[in-house]
């Protein structure tokens, strides 16, 4: 089945969009790229002076919407210089493009994690092979010989160096030639056989469970002084397994064969295992590793993998955290350039995982090749202040531009409508929440519970809001196709986010006009700091929806004399666009900071 990319604002309401003068020419449009299941090629002629770039994306575009979806957008659809060849790592086969495939796009191929049964990479998903083909390719992976002879023995050294707490630089090396010959190896020898086998289970089980050389590995998990809770059954052992071989799938990607013709970038947007196709790249065709980070996914991995947050067994979670950690560790410290979204926060944690807290290498000299690349409004002209006569409710409105995600903080945010609404007794309150129920997140693509936890997650804050009394306050509006419509009647802004890198969303409300209140997480007060000056600021604040605010909550609820410029939010994120200024009203104090143990 085929679908058209059509814009967001038409793709988010119908699953198979077809335009008019797609329908009429029975074909493409000029911008739009024939997108199926598979390779997908742009019928566009590719320019000599264009520069040609591999990117990968993980559970974001172009078929999720959120912050990082829209930045590969506008970094996609604004620059007509880059040919883009894109490897997007997504939750399953089966999802529906979101956002429009422009004629930058010279390739793309989507790599469904979960879901793919018995199918392989081959079927028509990154190769094109034909049945046939496939079975060739299994008939000629031996047991004995490749998968004892060859890929155990990568396996184990991979294993062991993850369950080490303290790496080496030898380490990163022989890491990274692991992670180099298996890539080669997956290229001859058949995927989904190498991992179903006995050899590589029994490979596998005794990598986690045997003491390793204390000489050569110190300080490693596994030691029998560790609780007996975290001790693994046969069945969890399995269960990891079988994670691995989705987080490894990025290494079934067959690489460009020509070096000459494989394109001289790789940018990840992410220090996930999706990274490790850039790494191999690098190694076996010269080419420049990218990590164009937004939030640190290792920060947020830790956050999801958790049993706060993850129903997974315990050893499952140290698991596949030993491994990411590993493989971010092994990004950063190959990597030719880090390239945070911002210029505060992202680069601490940047440094300290990629030096492993000063141990691998200086990290004044790691620092040399952070370059941040703040985070742009590609149409902040689209986001102005709201007039008074156009604001349309009367009652005391917050609204948030977030998915119902545990990372989202969104608990937090009905707790404290909990305390507003019954406990301060201001029962016209309403908190409106846009954003995607069931849209898994970038770090829970990793895990197979993704759709049930997702869906649990979005039950449980239901059953709070039922529970609170709050079914008249707190309303669950889904995911907005027009965040300026949203904004529209608010008369505060709220982000309650538990993790963030630069939102867009705190930008966006900004310039609108609207007050805000948020978490103090990641750079999200960078937002509210003026670049020049450096004095905390909020958003502005309508002088009529401030006429409301005094009415429901008494005369100088808003300080007066706290006027400021919303140019401040040009500075931020004025690399893609221009905004509209003015001097409006505002709050002295709209920023809250949520204690660190939350």
């Amino acid at each position: 089945m085929t679908v058209i990319g059509l814009p967001e604002d038409v793709s988010d309401v119908c699953p198979l969009a077809l335009g008019f003068s797609s329908l009429y020419k029975m074909g493409l449009t000029n911008e739009t790229l024939h997108a199926k299941k598979g390779v997908q090629k742009s019928d566009q002629g590719s320019f000599p002076d264009n520069i040609p770039v591999i990117v990968t994306d993980m559970g974001c575009w172009p078929e999720a919407p959120g912050g990082v979806s829209n930045c590969r957008r506008d970094l996609v659809n604004g620059h007509s210089t880059i040919d883009n060849h894109v490897v997007a790592e997504c939750n399953n086969e089966y999802g529906v493009l979101r956002y429009p495939v422009k004629k930058s796009v010279r390739s793309l191929k989507r790599l469904p994690l979960w879901g793919l049964d018995s199918v392989t990479a081959d079927h028509g998903i990154i190769n094109n092979l034909s049945q046939s083909q496939v079975d060739d390719k299994s008939a000629d992976t031996h047991l004995a010989r490749d998968v004892q002879g060859y890929f155990v023995p990568l396996l184990r050294t991979f294993v062991r160096h993850a369950r080490c707490k303290i790496p080496s630089r030898a380490s990163m090396t022989e890491c990274r030639d692991v992670l180099v010959s298996m890539s080669e190896y997956f290229e001859r020898k058949d995927y989904a056989k190498t991992w179903d086998s006995e050899q590589t289970e029994q490979a596998w089980i005794e990598a986690w469970i045997q003491p390793l050389d204390p000489s050569r590995y110190t300080n490693y998990c596994g030691k029998a002084s560790e609780i007996s809770l975290e001790s693994p059954s046969l069945s969890d052992l399995r269960e990891a397994l079988a994670s691995y071989r989705t987080l490894f799938f990025i290494l079934s990607v067959t690489i460009p064969q020509d070096g000459d013709a494989c394109p001289r970038v790789f940018q990840a947007s992410h220090h996930g295992f999706g990274s490790m196709l850039g790494l191999v790249l690098k190694y076996r065709r010269g080419v420049n590793l990218a990590v164009w980070d937004h939030a640190i996914l290792w920060r947020e991995s830790l956050l999801h993998l958790s049993p706060a947050q993850s129903h997974l067994p315990l050893f499952v979670q140290s698991a596949m955290l030993a491994g990411m950690r590993l493989v971010g560790q092994l990004a950063y410290f190959h990597a030719d350039v880090v390239m945070p979204c911002t210029s505060t926060f992202n680069p601490l944690w940047e440094t300290e995982i990629g030096t492993d807290q000063g141990r691998l290498t200086s990290r004044q000299l790691f620092h040399r090749k952070i370059e941040p690349v703040v985070n742009g409004i590609g149409n902040m002209a689209a986001f102005k202040p709201t007039p008074p006569q156009e604001v349309q409710t009367t009652r005391p409105t917050v609204v948030m531009l977030s998915h119902v995600q545990p990372i989202k903080g969104i608990r937090p945010a009905i707790e404290a409508a909990d305390v507003i609404v019954n406990t301060w007794g201001f029962r016209d309150y309403q908190l409106l929440i846009y954003g995607a129920i069931d849209q898994p997140g970038e770090y829970q693509v990793l895990t197979s519970s993704v759709n049930d936890q997702q869906s649990g997650y979005a039950w449980e804050i239901s059953r709070l809001i039922v529970q609170r009394g709050l079914g008249d306050n707190v309303h669950l509006k889904g995911l907005s196709s027009d965040a300026t419509k949203a904004l529209k009647n608010a008369w505060i802004f709220m982000n309650s986010s538990l993790s963030e890198g630069l939102p867009l969303a705190v930008g966006e409300a900004g310039l609108t006009g609207v007050p805000l209140v948020v978490t103090d997480v990641g750079s999200t007060a960078q937002v509210l700091t003026d670049p020049e000056t450096k004095q905390r600021k909020s958003a502005s604040l309508d002088s009529g929806n401030g006429g409301n605010m005094d009415k429901v909550y008494g005369r100088g609820y808003w300080q007066d004399g706290a006027y400021a410029d919303i140019s401040h939010h040009r500075s931020r994120y004025g690399i893609l666009g221009k905004a509209n200024g003015g001097t409006r009203r505002r709050p002295a104090k709209a920023r809250l900071a949520w204690p660190s143990s939350h």
